[in-house]
């Protein structure tokens, strides 16, 4: 199985997503990069996104959320510290999502 991801997520991720996890200490391995990037982009192809406009901007909800819950404590982030791994990534999207609802749980 091959598994195609746009750039412009990949993109979002090791530039956006990673400045700011970096500017609160934090930092996403390379699996975990690939993981995110791949769900953003099943989220316009499985229809749960509208477009990748929307998509990202649902990604920056979801990202602020991630921040601002590192920087409180909340989210069970008192966990771990410096680097997320993939495993660690999906836990947290999924717990930030469960609160902001960036991401819808069934397609548009």
């Amino acid at each position: 199985m091959k598994v195609e991801i746009d750039d412009d997520y990949v993109a979002w991720v090791q530039g956006t997503a990673q400045k700011a996890l970096k500017e609160a200490g934090l930092t996403l391995t390379n699996s975990a990069e690939t993981m995110i990037a791949g769900l953003l982009h099943a989220q316009v192809a499985d229809g749960f996104c509208r477009d990748k406009e929307h998509c990202i901007a649902a990604a920056n909800e979801l990202l602020d959320g991630v921040v601002r819950g590192y920087r409180s404590g909340n989210y069970g982030f008192g966990l771990f510290k410096g680097t997320i791994n993939e495993n660690q990534a999906l836990h947290i999207i999924t717990e930030v999502n469960k609160a902001l609802m960036a991401f819808p749980w069934l397609p548009l």
